[in-house]
């Protein structure tokens, strides 16, 4: 969950999460996270989460005694959505980047988190890219580049600031292509 994020979420991978929303009049709505899920939701409300930190049996309604709680931001309602592939999620931890279908938008944000990086678009067009790949260990420049190979985009790196410009050449030649 970061602040200027519009929702937070979790993926889980092992174990069972216990997620629960405050509603009106006080009482607690609740949603069991089971492996392979994600859940997530906007900042309205307030969310509490109780994970079961033994790796417990999937199939078990209730959480193990030792539980972790904790408190996030606010949220509204709690979706719980299948997951086919937690990597796209969680592969952040083990240095690595996969993205699925992702819009270049929403890959820049996470960008600028695992890089320290302020990255800027002159052209929104490029925005709306989707891609989906498997990096590790690269550098920003190596990563554009590599982007570069599917989307008509050109780049500059000056010290923590990232500007990104569509690379109108590559965008008529894409374009022939795909005709």
């Amino acid at each position: 969950a970061y602040p200027e994020e519009k929702n937070v979420e979790t993926t889980l991978v092992s174990g069972l999460v216990s997620l629960g929303r405050k509603i009106p009049g006080g009482d607690i709505e609740r949603v069991l996270l089971r492996p392979n899920q994600r859940a997530y939701s906007s900042h309205e409300e307030t969310l509490i989460g109780e994970a079961d930190v033994t790796d417990g049996d999937e199939n078990t309604q209730e959480l193990n005694e030792e539980t972790v709680m904790a408190q996030v931001t606010p949220l509204e309602k709690i979706t719980v959505e299948k997951v086919v592939n937690t990597e796209v999620y969680t592969s952040w931890k083990d240095k690595r980047l996969v993205f699925d279908r992702e819009k270049m938008a929403d890959l820049a944000v996470k960008l600028e988190r695992i890089y320290d990086v302020r990255i800027t678009f002159k052209d929104d067009e490029l925005k709306d890219f989707y891609l989906s790949g498997s990096l590790e260990q690269e550098t920003i420049e190596q990563l554009l580049y590599a982007i570069r190979l599917t989307i008509p985009l050109d780049f500059s790196i000056e010290r923590n600031n990232v500007v990104l410009t569509m690379n109108h050449q590559l965008k008529e030649k894409y374009n022939h292509l795909s005709n």
